[in-house]
């Protein structure tokens, strides 16, 4: 399914992002060889990158993926406070599009994120600082207060598993085909049987791999951890998985019409503050 929306004029077919564009140009040799170039360029028109992806283009997936990146360092290939003041920007624009019931601690998690950036932007990085820049987030805010979770399970009528409904979004637990089990490589290793998901309203799916639960009763207790976990809006090295999901589901938040250069920015720091952490 396509990211981005193209345009298409002749053989071009390009994504205008305002301050840049995408070209995917597919160029027919003399003899008839196929070939789909890419290049991105400023808004003076200015070739900032390009890739050439070949004869063969089953997708334009492969290249939205390479346009996001690009497009992302060409959004912060500026001075320093006009890339956090970008960044902030999007931030500032997704908690608008939070749902009105949405948890507390999503607007604070995003006010971590916005703390973050700002005093990576103040520090120099060096191995000094990191870790410092790791506990940050236990004095950033006051953490909200964790909720415990007792959750009414209902079984799907058409279909394997067993639901619940959170603040989070439907959580679902359905077991592990026996052929798609991990064969365990010792005999006191576990095996997980069951899998974990949290369906959240804007399509954002949390498939929760760190679980490993043995049968159907540590599925429900590793279902309600979870849910807590998810309720610390701390960005620290434990909680990784969770916040690549939080700015999946940002993402998902977006709407068609929205600036394109607001998904690749969440991707970027989600991998700089991934990257970082762990």
């Amino acid at each position: 399914m396509s990211k981005l929306n193209w345009q298409e004029r002749e053989s071009d077919s390009i994504v205008d992002f305002g301050f840049s564009k995408v070209v995917l140009r597919k160029q027919v040799s003399k003899k008839g060889r196929v070939r789909y170039l890419a290049h991105i360029e400023n808004s003076e028109g200015k070739e900032f990158a390009s890739f050439d992806f070949g004869s063969e283009l089953e997708g334009r997936e492969i290249v939205e993926d390479w346009a996001s990146v690009m497009i992302g360092e060409l959004d912060q290939a500026t001075d320093p406070q006009t890339a956090l003041e970008r960044q902030l920007q999007t931030l500032d624009y997704c908690k608008t599009l939070l749902p009105s019931d949405t948890p507390p601690l999503y607007f604070q998690r995003i006010d971590n994120v916005k703390e973050w950036l700002r005093q990576g932007r103040m520090e120099k990085r060096s191995q000094d600082n990191k870790l410092e820049l790791k506990l940050f987030f236990f004095n950033i805010l006051d953490a909200l207060p964790t909720q415990r979770y007792s959750l009414n399970w209902s079984q799907f009528a058409d279909e394997d598993g067993i639901f619940a409904d959170s603040p989070h979004g439907k959580i679902i637990i359905r077991s592990i085909p026996e052929s798609q089990q991990i064969a365990p490589r010792s005999p006191y290793e576990i095996v997980a049987k069951f899998r974990i998901y949290i369906y959240h309203p804007s399509g954002a799916v949390f498939e929760c791999w760190h679980k490993q639960p043995v049968d159907i009763e540590s599925a429900k207790k590793n279902a309600e951890e979870v849910l807590q976990e998810m309720d610390n809006p701390t960005l620290t090295e434990e909680y990784d998985l969770h916040i690549e999901y939080f700015f999946k589901l940002l993402s998902y938040l977006l709407p068609d019409n929205a600036n394109p250069v607001h998904r690749s920015r969440l991707e970027r720091m989600s991998t700089e503050i991934i990257s970082f952490l762990i």
